[in-house]
């Protein structure tokens, strides 16, 4: 009989070994306690959308690009998509999705709080501020991890189709294995704590070439939420 604990060795096992073969670098990696253009979960927020499928060089490039082309959060929620895409650039990975889910997101944020910050969850208990965090317009659940993981500290795996190509590579998961379920298990197989470390740890694999892209069935492709908030700003 195969145990829940028999099925997670194997992940664990795997993230050990990146723990022994890599060290993790954050200085940059995740949002800054006072970040410059604002508040510091909605600042999470716009890196992990970055981030989402793609390479964490491109999101590093990419922020930077965005930070010195606006003033701040505000300015950027009222920017058109297009515009923000062409700052990100045209061979930015899913460019106009991104930036149609970005400004969605925003927006939502915007409209709740009647500010452009997420700080009241902060004085939520971690299960209904992870609820919150997922349940924001236009977000992936990738984006929605991340903010969990870094941004609250609670217990999340951010994962996307990107790394998990890796992961299929490595043959820790089937091919047929969809993001979100291969996402449940690996949280479920690290332990309170770990995440963040294993997080990191595979972006660094990854950026290493990790094991190489094994082809997998591919879902259709979502498109952003549409909703008003998102076509026009507040």
């Amino acid at each position: 009989m195969v145990t829940p604990a028999d099925r997670s060795e194997p992940i664990r096992v795997f993230f050990k070994d990146l723990g022994e073969r890599y060290t993790i670098e954050r200085d940059q990696d995740h949002a800054a306690e006072t970040p410059t253009h604002g508040d510091r979960l909605v600042d999470e927020l716009v890196r992990a959308l970055l981030q989402w499928e793609a390479s964490h060089s491109q999101a590093r490039a990419a922020y930077q690009r965005l930070l010195s082309s606006v003033i701040d959060y505000t300015e950027l929620r009222i920017c058109f998509p297009a515009d923000v895409a062409k700052v990100l650039g045209p061979r930015y990975p899913r460019v106009e999705e991104r930036c149609e889910r970005l400004r969605c997101a925003l927006n939502d944020i915007a409209a709740r709080e009647q500010s452009l910050s997420l700080a009241r969850l902060g004085e939520m208990n971690k299960r209904d501020a992870k609820q919150y965090v997922e349940s924001i317009e236009g977000l992936p659940k990738f984006v929605a991890a991340r903010v969990v993981l870094f941004g609250l500290g609670g217990h999340a795996f951010p994962l996307d189709d990107r790394l998990l190509d890796h992961l299929i590579g490595a043959e820790l998961f089937e091919p047929d294995t969809d993001v979100d379920s291969a996402a449940a298990k690996i949280e479920r197989a690290l332990r309170a704590g770990e995440a963040a470390d294993g997080y990191d740890l595979l972006e660094l694999w990854s950026a290493n070439g990790g094991a190489g892209k094994k082809p997998r069935p591919r879902t259709t492709k979502k498109k952003a939420p549409s909703k008003q908030s998102s076509s026009a700003a507040s």
